[in-house]
């Protein structure tokens, strides 16, 4: 990261040269910046820890030399302010990773995946620029048609529900009259593409696997709507079903949230919203996961994968994140960074899938290990040779086909247990 001060620090004992030393007085850790340029690291190795810059656009840094107290400067504070801080779009790309070090991702995956890769739609235009959304917004429904045909067919109603934003959208597939439970999905498309049709087939097969009515939300996209416009939308597509239950045909006894991608951090946000708020729209029996972000902000896996194949280059990232959150403080919100939130008690039994060589597979590891370790009900799967986006492959990847099973059957055993 690089930021502009105008006072100089100089410390000739710096094992790096000359430059400047700070003490972050809350954390207690040392930052070194050299040549002004911030280097994070543990006892000044260099090594990059991705949640101080957080902590460091809101505070002050304290000028201090852990090597020579001779020319410790304690008492001057240097204010850093969040426009001119750590930001991610300055973060250097040679000190992310050099391109020739990360992953042979496409030497690596399965063949199935390849030949989904290789699949040729004569009729899709090119990838549009990043800059124009509803081109790409276009773009992504057109090719995912051919992936959405040949769904189980099954009775299906649309309802346009009021909310304080105006109308929502929501498809209810109903597999069987006596449903078990209620299964609220949300699409991925890092909250700025997809809708109910995009992930139509999706929906489908869970709803026939789980045998429940499966309830497609199709919330405002970003960046019209900015966070946490979608997870209220959610909300209140919940508790307008529960207080309706009877006038839709509706088992809302038990209810459970499920998405891929941007989806699952938005069903994992919103299960967690019920609960921080008191708001009671059925036991939430399950939540299931699939390849999701919870608030990381790098990991190695975000720095040994991702580029042009799935669209998740770093500098993708970057920009899903700065079209969905509302400014920087957003970022520390327990509902975008999920690891902020209280992970240690009554979290919904979560199945969190992830994909190999997925670079947001990082996050799925470290929720299953958080929840795993203080005893909060999760089940964590990987799926070999996959890319992220994968679930919506089924029609020719049998390993897209058995992560949807495996969250239908987690979600009906969770159900079973419940009763």
């Amino acid at each position: 990261f690089r930021f502009n001060i105008d006072q100089r620090l100089i410390d000739p004992h710096h094992p790096c040269g000359a430059g400047f030393i700070f003490r972050l007085d809350l954390l207690q850790q040392w930052i070194a910046c050299v040549d002004r340029e911030i280097v994070f690291g543990f006892a000044f190795t260099g090594k990059f820890h991705s949640c101080f810059y957080r902590w460091i656009t809101e505070r002050c840094m304290v000028a201090h030399s852990p090597l020579d107290d001779r020319v410790s400067i304690t008492d001057e504070r240097i204010a850093v302010s969040t426009t001119e801080a750590f930001t991610m779009g300055r973060f250097h790309k040679e000190r992310f990773m050099k391109p020739e070090n990360k992953l042979p991702v496409l030497a690596s995956i399965s063949d199935e995946m390849r030949a989904v890769l290789n699949v040729r739609q004569d009729d899709l235009p090119p990838w549009p620029a990043a800059d124009d959304v509803p081109a790409m917004r276009q773009h992504y429904i057109l090719e995912r048609r051919f992936w959405n045909a040949d769904a189980p067919q099954m009775p299906t109603r649309e309802y346009a529900l009021p909310t304080r934003w105006g109308e929502v959208t929501t498809r209810l597939y109903s597999p069987t009259p006596d449903s078990q439970a209620t299964l609220f999905y949300l699409h991925g498309g890092g909250c700025i593409l997809g809708n109910l049709d995009t992930h139509d087939r999706i929906m489908r097969l869970l709803a026939s696997y789980t045998q429940c009515t499966v309830i497609g939300v199709d919330y405002s996209l970003s960046p019209e709507a900015r966070f946490p416009q979608a997870i209220e939308e959610t909300i209140a597509a919940c508790q307008f079903f529960y207080q309706q239950a009877d006038d839709y045909q509706l088992n809302m006894t038990h209810i459970g949230f499920a998405g891929d991608s941007a989806g699952a951090m938005l069903s994992l946000a919103s299960a967690l919203w019920l609960r921080d708020k008191h708001i009671f729209c059925g036991k939430v029996a399950g939540v299931l996961l699939w390849y999701g972000l919870y608030g990381l902000q790098d990991s190695a896996s975000r720095r040994l994968m991702g580029g042009d194949w799935d669209g998740l280059s770093r500098q993708d990232l970057e920009m899903y994140e700065k079209m969905y959150l509302r400014d920087a403080d957003d970022r520390e919100s327990p509902y975008y960074c999920l690891f902020n939130n209280d992970l240690t008690r009554d979290v919904p039994p979560c199945f969190i899938a992830g994909a190999e060589f997925d670079p947001l597979i990082d996050d799925s590891r470290l929720l299953f290990e958080t929840l795993q370790a203080h005893q909060q009900p999760c089940e964590y799967k990987m799926y070999p040779g996959t890319l992220h986006a994968f679930l919506h492959y089924s029609r020719m990847m049998k390993s897209a086909d058995d992560a949807l099973r495996d969250g239908a059957r987690f979600f009906t055993q969770q159900i079973n247990a419940a009763r």
